[in-house]
């Protein structure tokens, strides 16, 4: 399937009675305008007339540059006292602001995209998002984390991919980079990196954080693209935020040179319902992995034992 197709497929889910969300009433007061819809008929997207607002680009105060990331720049941007975050829409990257209004809701865990505006000097398209004050997973490799708040981060991830995979959708690229912080509760970005699982077979090559792939993207140039796959990386993550070490080589390599054929050592000290989370989605084997329903069941349980 190629991108055109991918973005008419995702078009095509997009209700036409659909509403501004509630997180977007309050900005669309400040901000929206009219332009909006003359926007969206330049991109080709008109379906998202109700879902998205427009953000004059006189309006930013300042506009700072971040980095590189989800392969487009990231800004931060100040406007009528809200701080937001910016990236650069590509004509490519048509199909991730559709997928990411698709996921749009302030309880599944992904950050929300609430709008479009243009740079002020460059004039490229930026999508509007949540600004993640907290930073990402990757801003603080070796925090520490008590048992409860390391619980309570994965079934709120375990919540977002879950949901991912029952729209149909599959992350495909779950790393602490792709893990952010708002209000203290973690959300998932770079949602564009997340295909249909109708589209499930890549023969394009790997992309992606390699130290955080399932050892099937390695064993062929034509593989197979499921929700067992983000079940892996979740698995991988919640090592890391435990540990603080980051992963060592590939998973194809762990697979072949462990005994036990995991990607990392299980964590000494560490409950034994977690550790073996970790085993069962560590499987090598993706249709021996527990789906992320299972795992979120499994995580909600522990979670309740935790709270009592």
């Amino acid at each position: 399937m190629n991108n055109s197709q991918r973005l008419q497929q995702l078009l095509d889910r997009i209700k036409l009675q659909m509403f501004i969300p509630l997180s977007l009433q309050s900005l669309s007061i400040y901000f929206s305008t009219p332009d909006v819809i003359m926007h969206l008929k330049k991109l080709g997207i008109t379906q998202l007339k109700n879902c998205l607002i427009w953000i004059l680009p006189d309006w930013f105060m300042e506009i700072e540059y971040l980095g590189e990331g989800g392969f487009a720049k990231v800004y931060k941007g100040t406007a009528n006292g809200y701080v937001f975050a910016l990236k650069e829409l590509k004509k490519n990257m048509l199909p991730e602001l559709v997928l990411n209004v698709l996921l749009h809701s302030s309880k599944n865990g992904v950050v929300n995209v609430y709008g479009l505006t243009k740079h002020p000097q460059t004039a490229k398209y930026l999508m509007v998002m949540a600004y993640a004050h907290g930073g990402s997973l990757d801003d603080a490799p070796s925090k520490t984390y008590d048992w409860k708040t390391v619980t309570e981060y994965a079934y709120t991830l375990a919540i977002c991919l879950h949901y991912i995979h029952s729209e149909g959708f599959v992350h495909s690229d779950l790393h602490p980079g792709n893990v952010v912080f708002l209000y203290n509760y973690p959300k998932l970005i770079d949602i564009g990196m997340s295909s249909s699982v109708e589209d499930m077979y890549l023969s394009n090559g790997v992309y992606g954080r390699l130290d955080y792939l399932p050892p099937e993207v390695f064993s062929s140039r034509l593989w197979e693209r499921t929700p067992a796959f983000d079940v892996y990386c979740f698995a991988t993550v919640l090592w890391q935020i435990v540990t603080g070490i980051l992963p060592k080589g590939n998973a194809a390599s762990a697979v072949k040179n462990n005994l036990d054929g995991l990607r990392e050592e299980l964590i000494p000290g560490a409950p034994g319902w977690f550790n073996e989370l970790l085993r069962d989605c560590w499987n090598p084997r993706p249709e021996r992995r527990p789906s992320m329903s299972e795992v979120k069941r499994r995580l909600s349980s522990q979670l309740s034992i935790l709270q009592l």
